[in-house]
């Protein structure tokens, strides 16, 4: 029995709808390898995570542990329980790499001040990142793109851990528990555009408890910033080795 026009229209309209829907979850099996390749190699080779399972829009990381350089005086760069990335599909299937958001649940984080004063963190995951721009240089136009951007990374329910050189040797250690942060607008590798940052969180002394705010931009590879702390009812003898070493004496 020979179909009719309308019928011919419907047959056609949804071998077309047939075939999209087979070209999107193509596109979105891919999308789901390389999302997971990144990671995996970001990670690096000093890198671990339990678990990695790539969703539809987001891939979850469990038990993620970055473990220290040799050389490295401050610990354990990055522990944490859970991190959740979400990139940007269609600038993934555009080759380039794009992360509205990452969120780090549960996490225990090293801050290292040097001797002259620079901060570093997560020199492992900086040195993934870099060994892969190289490759990036010297592949074809098909392989990792060099230029990374991240537009929010969420810090919550965890610890940072500030290890500080200007002060003595070993590192003077400061702890910031009950923490919370945000850091906005992260664009690799020049770091050279304003990235925003807020800190809350507690220090615990001996005597009692204060809390510590943080916030202000960075301005990554030329060190311009501005920022403001406040320390509320922090116990004084947390401060004592930058008293010892602003006036020569601790405290009395």
């Amino acid at each position: 029995m020979a179909m009719s026009k309308s019928q011919r229209w419907i047959v056609a309209a949804g071998s077309v709808l047939v075939v999209l829907v087979v070209v999107a979850f193509g596109l979105l099996q891919y999308a789901q390898r390389e999302v997971k390749a990144r990671v995996v190699a970001a990670l690096g080779p000093l890198g671990s995570a339990q678990s990695i399972d790539v969703g539809l829009t987001s891939v979850h990381l469990t038990q993620v542990l970055l473990k220290p350089p040799p050389g490295w005086p401050a610990g354990d760069p990055l522990k944490a329980d859970e991190i959740t990335l979400t990139p940007d599909i269609r600038d993934l299937l555009a080759h380039r790499m794009h992360i509205r958001s990452v969120v780090i649940r549960g996490f225990d984080m090293a801050v290292l001040r040097t001797q002259t004063g620079t901060l570093r963190l997560l020199p492992n995951l900086r040195q993934s990142l870099n060994s892969t721009n190289d490759e990036a240089r010297g592949a074809s136009a098909s392989s990792t793109p060099r230029e990374k951007q991240v537009d929010h990374i969420s810090f919550e329910q965890g610890r940072f851990h500030f290890y500080d050189m200007t002060v003595g040797t070993p590192a003077y250690k400061v702890t910031v528990s009950n923490a919370n942060a945000t850091v906005d607008n992260i664009r690799l590798p020049e770091l050279k555009e304003p990235t925003n940052v807020d800190v809350k969180g507690s220090i615990k002394g001996p005597a009692h408890t204060g809390t510590v705010t943080f916030s202000g931009w960075i301005r990554i590879a030329s060190k311009d910033s501005q920022t403001t702390s406040t320390l509320r009812g922090v116990d004084v003898v947390m401060l004592d080795p930058y008293l010892v070493k602003k006036t020569g004496a601790g405290r009395k």
